[in-house]
Order: structure tokens, then sequence, then C-alpha cells
């Protein structure tokens, strides 16, 4: 799964993200990008870079980001995803 691959599957619903964390931690992230879920934002606000995914933290209710080339494995559902840049 590429960059735009992955940005489609959170636009439509909930994915699981594995990554290395800055501090070499992994976590587990579910995230989206749905906008039947993420509250009205300011886009003037989110850095968009390509190496680093903003993304709804639908755990914590907040946005949070990511590195891509931290991403360990991508959950859509039950089938796991490599992340391939």
């Amino acid at each position: 799964m590429n960059r735009q691959e992955l940005i489609e599957q959170l636009r439509f619903g909930v994915v699981t993200v594995i990554f290395k964390k800055v501090n070499g931690d992994l976590r587990e992230m579910s995230c989206t990008l749905s906008e039947d879920v993420i509250p009205p934002t300011n886009s003037n606000n989110k850095k968009n870079t390509q190496e680093v995914l903003p993304v709804w933290d639908t755990n914590k209710n907040a946005w949070r980001s990511f590195r891509l080339d931290n991403i360990v494995s991508i959950l859509v559902g039950e089938q796991e995803h490599a992340y391939t840049g």
C-alpha cells in the first residue's frame, strides 16, 4: 500500500496503523480521515508534508500524526498491508 492508497482507505473508514514512534516505541492507532467522523477543521492548521500524515485518532478524539517511513503495518478490516511508500 502506498501513500495515496492509505489516504483513500482513511477517507473511506477507520484504519489501524502500527508505527514506530520517534522515541522507538511501537504504537497502534485506529485513525481516519472520513469526514463523517472528524469534526470540522481549519485546514490551514494542519501540516501537509510527504513524510508526515495527520489523521484523526478515533480513540483519543484528536488529531495525531505519524511519519510514513516509520509504519510497521497497516490493518484494513482483517487484512494486513505493508507500507510501500
